[in-house]
């Protein structure tokens, strides 16, 4: 249950109709997605049918969960398990990011938005 005054904001926030569609995303499974390191793993033929993360170059959407800890691509670290709204780092340092930088990231582990920026910058 969401507390009270998050639903009050949030509705007034949304509207009724927005709010309603809000609501219904609760009761469906969250997507599973997923970023390619291309440093390990080329892109062609891995994520087969897979629909891509429009913020993302190399993010795509799976069309079901599968038992990542059985994958040893996984462990390899040729992709990682990754919220598409992580993702959204790479379409901002894509966008405003146009010469070398240094980068701290200084919430590193276990290291998917680290290897995305490393993806994304110049």
């Amino acid at each position: 249950m969401l507390p009270e005054d998050f639903i009050n904001i949030t509705r007034t926030t949304f509207g009724e109709d927005l709010w309603q569609i809000y609501l219904k995303a609760f009761d469906e499974p969250a997507p599973a997605s997923i970023r390619l390191n291309t440093d390990k793993i080329a892109v062609d033929g891995i994520v087969c049918g897979a629909e891509r993360v429009a913020w993302c170059d190399n993010g795509y959407y799976l069309k079901e969960r599968p038992q990542f800890t059985f994958d040893p691509l996984m462990h390899a670290g040729a992709y990682y398990v990754q919220d598409a709204s992580s993702m959204f780092l790479h379409r901002v340092i894509r966008q405003y990011v146009s010469d070398p930088v240094t980068m701290l990231d200084l919430c590193a582990a276990p290291g998917g938005k680290s290897t995305c920026a490393l993806a994304a910058l110049p």
